[in-house]
């Protein structure tokens, strides 16, 4: 449909440019037919190819399929990762735009990695690309461990990741680079990293962290780089070192197309002798304070809950109360969970968010009992179509202090749009639906401990 879309209004487009005087001879029955199409593609230097209409007095269209599209005659492009590419072509002339269309398909054998101009670094390089290689690969679903069929190559500052099975979970595709580069905490450090893939990734994970304590890290910006299919990214921060006689560079593709490829190359680390550059802090969210909170008429009277509580074997323990108040909410736990994920509570809106609208959310929690890094997110009904928040926000709730969870300014950047999804509502017709959901996660809490949810409070950005 995007594609007839597309056509159509590109058709629209050709026949209203000129004026009514301009083409008097206009006959749709002139216009050129997709059988005529007739096409010469030349393959150059550097995986480059060069498309060419050889039909006389018409014009193309051509289609990748990585959509992008153009209309020029001659048109080249260059396609760096190896495989197998097509390209639609249709055509058109001053009488329209032909029905139907054709499909040519070309590949190329190897991948071309020299992108012309690189970042230049002048510095001393401490990564050398000698490492010993782990990876981590799972199936979505049962997290079944299928890492024989991960493919890692390494070739001089080239590594290759070949990824043919899809999965939906981060943490599931890991490539880890074990170096025998150590750090130090009283120094600043340069990262910087280029990769290309082959399909487009949104939530792509690095973490630069020490060998024997992946909780002892220089930098872990989990979810936060994103690739576009065929364009080679450069990834750049500076931190401050840790204590570390080894290094271990992770990457995380989880969530990944099938076959997926993906070239890591150009590691760069270096000590770096300037200061850290402050991060510009986010615009902070003004709510008005009332009885009722701050919060979009209507949904908090009609928030619907479900809870998860699991044991060491992530069993459903059952051992919970919850207290219902619209805009308040108390849970007692009786038993303690042992890790994130393992206390899970989530209040389920019919709000249905718009796109392009920022948003700023906020919930405040209180609790009478320590509770380690716990998390807020939020995400769609079914989570897997919209998580605005990527890993969520992770804080230590302290015993007997109100701990604010807030987020400003989300929106359509970041998948902003809820649409009515199955959910715990009855539209009338039976068919179960929700929206908005805010999603708290106490896990590691301890026994007999007791939650308070209140202030919950959802506005559009100002």
């Amino acid at each position: 449909m995007k594609k007839l879309l597309t056509y159509t209004a590109f058709a629209a487009m050709m026949l209203t440019a000129c004026a009514p005087d301009e083409h008097e001879d206009i006959n749709i029955a002139a216009r050129p037919s997709a059988s005529d199409i007739s096409v010469d593609y030349k393959m150059l230097d550097s995986n480059k190819v060069q498309f060419n209409l050889l039909n006389t007095g018409c014009n193309p269209i051509w289609y990748f399929d990585d959509n992008t599209q153009s209309t020029v005659n001659g048109f080249i492009k260059q396609f760096p990762v190896a495989g197998t590419y097509t390209v639609e072509i249709k055509m058109y002339n001053h009488h329209g735009i032909c029905d139907g269309s054709i499909v040519k398909e070309f590949s190329f054998d190897q991948s071309f990695l020299d992108f012309g101009e690189r970042k230049k670094f002048d510095g001393t390089n401490l990564w050398t690309n000698e490492v010993e290689i782990t990876k981590y690969y799972a199936t979505t679903g049962d997290w079944k461990d299928i890492t024989d069929q991960l493919s890692i190559s390494q070739n001089k500052e080239i590594f290759t990741v070949d990824a043919p099975t899809a999965n939906v979970e981060k943490w599931q595709t890991q490539v880890h680079l074990h170096s025998n580069i150590s750090s130090s905490a009283d120094k600043n450090y340069l990262f910087r990293v280029s990769m290309v893939a082959n399909a487009k990734h949104d939530n792509v994970t690095i973490k630069l962290t020490d060998d024997a304590d992946d909780k002892n890290f220089i930098f872990a910006n989990e979810g936060k780089y994103k690739l576009k299919a065929n364009k080679p990214e450069t990834f750049e921060i500076i931190a401050k070192g840790v204590d570390a006689a080894k290094l271990n560079l992770v990457f995380d593709f989880g969530g990944q197309p099938e076959e997926f490829n993906v070239f890591i190359y150009d590691i760069v680390l270096a000590e770096y002798d300037g200061e850290i550059p402050e991060e510009k802090p986010e615009p902070v969210a003004v709510f008005e304070e009332n009885p009722d909170g701050d919060i979009l008429d209507d949904v908090a009277s009609s928030w619907k809950t479900t809870t998860y509580h699991g044991d060491a074997g992530w069993g459903e323990m059952g051992d919970w109360t919850i207290t219902p108040g619209g805009y308040n909410y108390t849970i007692h736990y009786t038993n303690a969970s042992d890790g994130q994920w393992k206390a899970q509570f989530r209040l389920i809106s019919q709000y249905l968010t718009e796109a392009g609208q920022k948003y700023d959310i906020r919930v405040k929690v209180k609790s009478d009992k320590d509770i380690p890094q716990a998390t807020f997110k939020v995400v769609s009904v079914d989570e897997k179509n919209a998580n605005f928040t990527d890993e969520g926000i992770r804080k230590d709730i302290d015993a007997g202090e109100v701990t604010e969870f807030v987020v400003n300014g989300i929106s359509s950047e970041n998948a902003m749009e809820i649409t009515q999804r199955e959910g715990d509502f009855d539209d009338g017709s039976g068919v179960q639906k929700g929206g908005l959901t805010i999603l708290l996660d106490f896990g590691g809490n301890p026994a007999n401990c007791t939650v308070e949810i209140f202030d919950i409070a959802i506005q559009k950005s100002k």
